[in-house]
Order: structure tokens, then sequence, then C-alpha cells
């Protein structure tokens, strides 16, 4: 037979088995998922610079050019940009607009210009402050700024043109001619530079996603390749004894895989194009990638499932020859319990040294030295505490089947006594990718100290006091307008001090039913008086407290809030009240804010910081998405490998069924072989991981929650049941085609 001819027959041969469902069909399915995952995490890494790539275009697209004299001219566009936020603290952008001339520039996503005391806001701003009353915020609400021109749909803008002249004399004051294509997204004058900033960069988001899915895929691949591989290797051998070589060994290895890595790599294909075809919504983390950024890399994307499908056929291949020509007579190196045993016993010494010692050192570099050498001693020593107590409990549970007379326990037990190793190595992968995930998260929220202080004020004291600025100029006009809006809704009254902590007086200004409303004299009109003792109404002496004037001098004059926020000299404020002693309705001050140029400002003293932290808290959700995608690989990971060991001893255990009577036995034990490791590194892993970042995570943003544990948790297990039903269906079908003296 000619060598093409050859390697056709030997193809066809490996195919043909590849069809049979041989162990259950687990191999193939195990190649299958091991394909489609590489593909998926792979297309995941393209995704990621091809969509930032669509998003730093359009961004750079709103970058202005500004005019080179600030001089009125009929080209010119004066925008003013100002920051707010809704409820939940992400801040976003307010431009300004005014144009001097008929040929001022539009900005991005307009076309055409608002009436005076109009806004345009983007479609994602509507739809999230629609309970907020954010179309009637800034005026009257004319329409929405196109998606396309946003750096992504999830972008919050806001374009309004103001009913009275912007302040050109403003620092941020800008006087634009036109809009750049191809300008720095990151120009910190750009329309949507604060979208780019808010969002993880390029390398940080490869980096998770090759740590956290293509590492997970790439074993997955390695262990999908050795599962089940039984029949195939006596095919191979017979292959050796007949005169074969690596070549034949290789490929009938080939042929075998192509179907399994072919459809799973198909399937991994359908997913990505249906991904690419429409606005992709990220699961969890409220990205939502445009319309076409993916297609237009499509190239890209459609070398992942084949590059994917053509790794995996290789490592079948190339690890089968590999794994079936080894030969040696060397042993395996020897168990060494004392090794294992010392390395085990530091374990939980550093368990102490991460999570207890860092209370000794409070506030001192200390503390975060003892965690970080708590974590890394974790960490290395996790893998032998888990093999010596994997080792320590089979014993347990052989002797209880023993005395039970539980033959499931029983032979469970003595085998994962007799190869520890294996079931080692099963909880240790899950348990470290667990410990790794709660890792990352309290890094990621190690920054966010400030963050931490304003959201547990607002936890504790909510918007029981709200402070109002404006941003810009303010008239006495306007001021009365705001309040003429807010009336008998609220209490108001001027502060009037400067901001810093040494502050030695503090005005506070209003008329009398405000002032007798917080407990505080009301002198004669235009006159004041010095307060003497304690402020009666706690929620004013807690802001005196939390802004630095608790030790000041407090005056208080019977004048009007309006008058005096309009003239003083020095920095002024608003405080507002609820009459009923309630929240705040900080959405209706936002609203009546329109009265002034620019709007207003709008903050509780100790949550000022509150959005500094929701980037970061919007970031570590591609943390746990990627957390969560990557812990089930390492549970698929898992779950095959102890499958595909526990049915590979199939055939031995057959004539169980015959001694215990039934097949029960065999879901026990698959149950026991599959599914119960991933339960232990589940729990422990997640609890590990808990206990020993409780000294970041006391500290700092939270990003540990309990649901993104029980969810994480939640998946392994459910992969883990997955696994168990198909080993025991697989083992039932061997045993019931058992029979006594076939020589099985």
């Amino acid at each position: 037979m000619s060598a093409p001819g050859l390697a056709r027959r030997l193809l066809a041969v490996g195919f043909t088995a590849g069809r049979r469902a041989e162990a259950g069909r687990i191999r193939f399915a195990s190649l299958a998922a091991a394909a489609a995952a590489l593909s998926l995490a792979l297309a995941a890494v393209a995704a990621i610079g091809l969509a930032q790539s669509a998003r730093l275009d359009r961004a750079g697209a709103g970058v202005p050019v500004l005019a080179d004299t600030e001089a009125p001219r009929s080209d010119t566009l004066l925008m003013s940009p100002a920051f707010d936020d809704l409820r939940d603290g992400r801040q976003f952008q307010v431009f300004y607009l005014e144009p001097l001339g008929p040929g001022a520039p539009l900005p991005p996503g307009l076309d055409r210009w608002p009436e005076p005391g109009q806004v345009y806001l983007s479609p994602r701003l509507a739809e999230k402050g629609a309970d907020e009353g954010i179309a009637e915020r800034y005026g009257e609400f004319a329409g929405l700024i196109d998606p396309d021109s946003l750096a992504d749909p999830g972008e919050q803008l806001a374009y309004v043109r103001s009913d009275t002249a912007l302040d050109a004399e403003r620092a941020s004051a800008m006087h634009v001619t036109g809009f750049a294509t191809g300008g720095d997204p990151a120009h910190a004058r750009g329309v949507h530079w604060l979208a780019v900033e808010h969002d993880f960069s390029v390398g940080g988001l490869v980096a998770i996603a090759l740590a956290m899915l293509l590492l997970p895929a790439v074993l997955l691949t390695v262990v999908a390749v050795r599962t089940g591989a039984e029949l195939r290797d006596r095919r191979e051998h017979l292959v050796t004894v007949l005169g074969g070589g690596r070549r034949s060994r290789f490929l009938i290895s080939l042929g075998e895989s192509a179907l399994p890595a072919a459809t799973g790599a198909a399937l991994a294909a359908v997913a990505i194009g249906a991904a690419s075809l429409t606005e992709f919504h990220v699961p969890y983390t409220g990205f939502v990638i445009a319309h076409g950024d993916l297609l237009s890399g499509w190239w890209l994307l459609a070398a992942c499932p084949a590059a994917a499908g053509a790794a995996v056929l290789l490592a079948s291949a190339l690890l089968g020859a590999r794994a079936t020509g080894r030969r040696s007579t060397r042993p395996r190196p020897a168990w060494r319990p004392r090794v294992l045993l010392a390395w085990a016993a530091l374990c939980p010494v550093f368990l102490f040294v991460g999570a207890v010692v860092p209370r000794f050192f409070a506030h001192t570099p200390g503390y975060p030295l003892s965690n970080l050498v708590g974590v890394v001693g974790v960490v290395v020593t996790l893998p032998a505490a888990v093999a010596v107590a994997t080792a320590w409990c089979a014993r347990r549970i052989e002797r209880f089947g023993r005395r039970r007379g539980r033959p499931a326990l029983l032979v469970v037990g003595r085998r994962i006594a007799a190869h520890p190793r294996a079931v080692a190595r099963q909880i240790t992968g899950v348990a470290t990718g667990a410990v790794l995930l709660c890792l990352t998260l309290a890094y990621q929220g190690a920054f966010s100290q400030q963050a931490v202080e304003a959201e547990r004020y607002l936890d504790r004291y909510g918007y029981r006091v709200a402070q109002v600025g404006a941003n810009g100029t303010a008239t006495e006009a306007q001021t009365a307008d705001f309040l003429d809006a807010l009336s008998g809704k609220v209490d108001v009254v001027s502060v009037e001090a400067p901001i810093g902590p040494e502050a030695a007086s503090v005005e506070i200004a209003g008329e009398c039913r405000d002032l007798e409303a917080l407990g505080l004299p009301c002198p004669a009109p235009g006159a004041a008086t010095e307060l003497s003792g304690a402020v009666a109404d706690d929620r004013l002496a807690h802001w005196l407290d939390e802004s630095w004037y608790g030790d000041a001098t407090v005056t208080v004059a019977n004048a009007s809030p309006s008058a005096v926020f309009a003239a003083a000299d020095q920095e002024t404020m608003l405080l507002v009240f609820d009459p009923g002693g309630g929240d705040v309705p900080v959405a209706e001050v936002k609203s009546a804010g329109k009265a002034f140029t620019m709007g207003v400002i709008v903050s509780a003293p100790g949550g000022r910081s509150l959005s500094a932290g929701v980037p970061l808290r919007d970031q570590s959700r591609w943390a746990g998405l990627f957390g969560a995608a990557g812990l089930v690989l390492l549970a698929g990971v898992a779950a095959v490998g102890g499958a595909g060991e526990f049915i590979r001893h199939s055939r031995a255990l057959s004539p169980l069924a015959a001694v215990t009577g039934g097949f029960a036995v065999f879901r026990g034990m698959a149950g026991l072989a599959v599914w119960t490791p991933l339960l232990v590194a589940a729990v422990g892993g997640f609890a590990v991981g808990v206990w020993v970042t409780r000294p970041m995570t006391a500290m700092s943003l939270n990003l540990v929650t309990p649901e993104l544990v029980l969810v994480c948790g939640g998946l392994v297990l459910v992969v883990g049941a997955l696994m168990w039903w198909w080993a025991a269906a697989a083992m039932v079908a061997e045993a019931s085609r058992w029979r006594p003296g076939r020589g099985d």
C-alpha cells in the first residue's frame, strides 16, 4: 500500500473509532468541550482588543479642536463640562453648549442644535435615570444622542443647551471649532474621556482572560486528551506490535479526535458568530459591545475556533503517541508522607499569619506585609494540605464503609487511600482557583478606601442632610427660582464658611421658619447672633462635625438664603433638610437645579467619595465573570479527570452489581469519586479565600460578596453533578453488559 493510502486508512481507523460510544462517550464530550472552551477563550481575548479598538476610534472622534483665540467667532462652540451621577454613584458628564454663530460645530451624536433649555441624553442614561426624572433634570427633553457616536452603547452622556449665556471665563470652558478624527481618546477635554478612563485597560483585561480563561481551557484540553483513553491505548499498542511507528499512532489519534474537536469548534463558532452579529451584552458586567465592533475583525474571530480545533487535534495526537511510546521501567517517585506532612502543617500557620496577625499591626506597614506573607504561604502550602487531608479522610471513609457494610464507601475509600494524588489534584485545582479569585477581587477593592467610607456613611445616615452648590456662578434670581421649585418640600439654609479644617467661624442664614425647624434662634431681620452651646438638631450637628466645622463659632442670621448664596465673598453653599426628618429628595433637588445656568452639585457630607469606588466596583465584575468561568473550567477539568478515572476501572468493578444486588452502588461510588471532591474544593477553597482576605476586605470595598461566592460555588457543583450522572450512567451501562466467565 502506498504511503498516502496507508495514511488515509489509518485516519479512517481513528475516525471510525472516535464515533464509537467508548467510555460512555465521555472522551468524545470532553474533547469537544475542550475545543469549545479553547475557542471561546481565544475569542474572548480577541474580542477585548477589537472592542477596545473600536471604542477608542469613536472616543477619538469626540476630542475638541480648540480655537486659537477666545474671542467670539461665528464658527465657534462654547462648551463647558460638568459632572453628575445617579443614585448608584456612577459619574457621568454633562456638556453645556452655546453656539456662538451659525458655523459652530455640532458635538458628536447630534444632527441638529437643541433649542435653548433643551437636553439630549444618551440612551443608557435615559434608561437608567428614568425613575429619577433624568429627562427633566436639565431642561426639556429633546431626544437621544446617536448611539453610533458614543464610545459604547452603555455610555452615559448629556448635552444641554442652557437658556442663559455660559460663562466664557470659567476655567473648564472651551471654545471649540471642530472635533478631531483620530484624536487622543483619553484627552481630559474630550467628550468621551470619562467613559474611557472608567474602564479596564486592555492589558489588564487580557491578563485576566489569559489567567482565568485560557489557562483553564488548556488544562481541560490536556486532561480531556487522556480521559477514557484505555481502548485508544489498546489500539495504539496493537499498531505498535504490528510494526507501526510514531507516525502511524499519530495518524490514528488524529483521526479519532477529528470529529469531537470539529464539533466543539463548530459549536463555539456558532456562539461567536451570534455574539458578533448583534449588540452583545456581556453577562454580569453591564458592558455592551456595539454592533459591528466584532465584525470588524471577523477574520481574527474566525481563526479562533480553527486554531482551537487544531490545538486539540495536535494535543490528542502528540500526547497520545508520547504516552503510548513510554516503555520506561524507572519507578515513579515514592509517596513521601513526611515531606508532605511538613508542608501541610505550615498551611494553617500561614492562614493564621494572613488572617489574624495583621490585626496586631493596624495602621502600620506591617498590616499589608503580614497579610501578603500569609496569602503567599497559603497558596504554596495548600496542595500539600489537601493531599494529606485527602489521604486521612480516605482511610476514615474506608473504615466507616467496612463497619457499616457500605461497599461504595469501602471501595472508593480504599482506592483514594491507595492513590491520593489523583483526588488531591482534583481538589487542589478548584480550591486554588477559588482562593485566587478571592485574592483578585480583594486586591481590586483595596484601592477604594474613601469610597468604602462614603458607602458606609450613606448606609448609616443616608441623605438626612444634603449640601448643594451651583456649577459655576449663581445669581440671586436663579437661587430664588431654585428655592421656589422646592418650596414646601425641604427646609433650606445657606452656610458661608471657608473650606478646610482651620475654619474658625460658620454663618448660617435662613428664614425664621427654616431656622426654627433646625432648632436655631431667629434674630431680627438683617441681624445675626452667635450660637452658644451645642446645636440642637442632630442633622445639623452631624454635618458640622463631618465638614470640619465642629469646633467653629456658629453665627445665625435672619436673611434670605438666595441673597447670601449669590452675594457671598467666601465659600458658600445651601443645606437642604427634609421637613419630616427623613432623606432629602435628591432627584427633585437636582431637577430644581436647572434654574441655574449649569445645574447643581448635590452631596451628603460623608458620601462625597462614593463615585470614586463605582468604577472599581464595575471593573471587579470583569474579574468576577472571568473568575467564575475559569472556576467552571477548572471544575470541568477535575470532574472529567475524576469521571474518566472512575470509568477506566468500570470493568473491574462490574461484578459488584452481582454482589450487591443492583446498580445503586455505582451511583454512590460515582458521587463519592466525582462530585464530593468538587464539593470539598468549592467549600474549602472559598472558606480559605474569604478568611485569608478578611484583613483586606475589612479596610476596603468588599468585592468578595456572598452572592458571588454562592454563584461560583453553585456552578462548580452543577458541573460536578453533571459529571456524576454521566459517570454513573456509563458505569451502569458497562456493568449491565458484564457476564461471569468472560475474562473481564
